[in-house]
């Protein structure tokens, strides 16, 4: 194990009390190697891997620190990723972030939600109606809103 993976090992183990952190390197056909981390709660038969290569990538290029790349691996972890958007309306497409234990409420408030804003035919701005229903509902998220590119959000 290389010291940046044992940095990278040991600080998501720090942050995550109640899980387990374990180093994982996968081999594919093409002699690819993905370096990987199994972070399961304590007590739980099924962790995901978290794949790090493009950490690992990052952090030897000087664009990352250990640090920014444990906070990155650790919100994957204990974060849900809900995308609100339309197939008919482009310009609707935000991100809610919620703890793993809210997302199957938060998806369905989600849904509800955009579902009555375009029957209401609502004056609210879809994001403040969409954040007014979570609020309602005590869930707990961050929200992004897609820009102008694919890659801007805000």
């Amino acid at each position: 194990m290389t010291k940046t993976l044992e940095a990278l090992v040991n600080g998501v183990n720090d942050r995550m009390d109640g899980y387990t952190v374990t180093p994982l390197e996968v081999r594919k056909n093409n002699d690819l190697v993905l370096q990987g981390l199994i972070i399961g709660k304590e007590g739980e038969m099924v962790a995901p891997t978290v794949y790090v290569n493009r950490h690992l990538d990052k952090i030897e290029k000087h664009e990352m620190s250990v640090n920014e790349a444990v906070d990155d691996i650790v919100q994957m972890v204990i974060k849900s990723e809900i995308q609100v958007f339309s197939s008919t309306n482009e310009w609707i497409d935000c991100i809610f972030l919620v703890d793993k234990d809210d997302a199957k409420q938060a998806a369905e408030v989600l849904d509800e939600a955009m579902n009555r804003w375009f029957d209401d035919d609502s004056q609210i701005p879809y994001g403040d109606y969409l954040e007014r229903e979570m609020d309602a509902r005590g869930i707990e998220y961050e929200v992004y809103f897609r820009g102008g590119s694919d890659d801007e959000w805000s």
